[in-house]
């Protein structure tokens, strides 16, 4: 029984699909594996750590039976979808809701930056710059800005390479210390 990050948007969309749904729940339940042994009901009843704890090979069986793609998740998305959720408490979260904020931190990712780098660019006042940024270029409501305005911020800001490559290193000292 292995849970990785191979599959951590699978997990999800499998997750959500049954959420609500007690058919779903009692149709999935003999393919879980959290307790040691699969579809072993504990005393309590069906239970959600059941589903959340389930291996992945479990949980790629589930999304078949429920006949949802399987998709394996990258490194790079795996890593970025880490670093969204340990961010979450930054301060201008609330300025791009969950699913912006995770495009972010993706973004970042496919830009080469390594997960300190991504979690100090997020921790830091560039979120709140790129959706005063934004202002000027389109009009998003309160909570949909996404990875678009900070992507634009970013490469308006520090266009030079070199420049923007010393401008992150200067968060992440000044997120994390000198010694990282």
């Amino acid at each position: 029984m292995t849970t990785t990050n191979h599959y951590s948007t699978l997990r999800r969309q499998v997750l959500n699909r049954i959420y609500n749904d007690v058919s779903l729940w009692e149709k999935c339940w003999p393919l879980t594996d959290a307790y040691g042994e699969p579809g072993f009901e504990p005393p309590q009843g069906l239970d959600w750590s059941g589903f959340r704890d389930s291996s992945d090979e479990a949980i790629v069986a589930m999304a078949r039976l429920l006949k949802m793609p399987v998709r394996k998740t990258s490194t790079t998305v795996a890593m970025a979808d880490a670093v969204a959720e340990a961010t979450a408490d930054a301060y201008s979260w609330d300025e791009y809701n969950e699913a912006g904020w995770r495009s972010c931190c993706r973004m970042l990712a496919k830009r080469g930056y390594n997960a300190r780098e991504i979690e100090a660019i997020m921790r830091s006042k560039w979120t709140r710059w790129a959706v005063d940024h934004a202002t000027f270029h389109v009009k998003r409501a309160y909570g949909r800005h996404n990875s678009a305005d900070l992507a634009r911020f970013i490469d308006h800001t520090y266009p030079d390479a070199d420049t923007r490559a010393a401008e992150v290193r200067d968060l992440v000292v000044g997120t994390f210390g000198r010694g990282q």
